[in-house]
């Protein structure tokens, strides 16, 4: 006669490798605050979008300034790498 085995039903769960990647993620940028830019558009054809800091969408047409945009640090400066000229408002 096999003896039937026993199971464990817990429900501690290991995090994952992501999820503890997002930890750490999120302790180094709790400090971050959001701050403010103008946002200008160097190109003279197309229409740019960027979402804001809390995801709002915001058009950018071609040579003009949207002033008062919210958004991280990290991402203005990556914004500023393409077409898009930032300056702080």
């Amino acid at each position: 006669m096999v003896k039937p085995q026993r199971i464990d039903w817990s429900n501690e769960v290991e995090p994952t490798p992501r999820e503890e990647q997002l930890k750490v993620l999120a302790e180094k940028t709790k400090d971050i605050k959001p701050q403010t830019y103008n946002i200008t558009s160097k190109n003279t054809k197309a229409t740019r979008v960027v979402h804001d800091h809390y995801g709002t969408a915001v058009t950018i047409p071609p040579g003009e300034t949207r002033d008062g945009i919210t958004l991280l640090p990290d991402t203005a400066a990556y914004l500023g790498t393409g077409d898009l000229t930032l300056t702080p408002a």
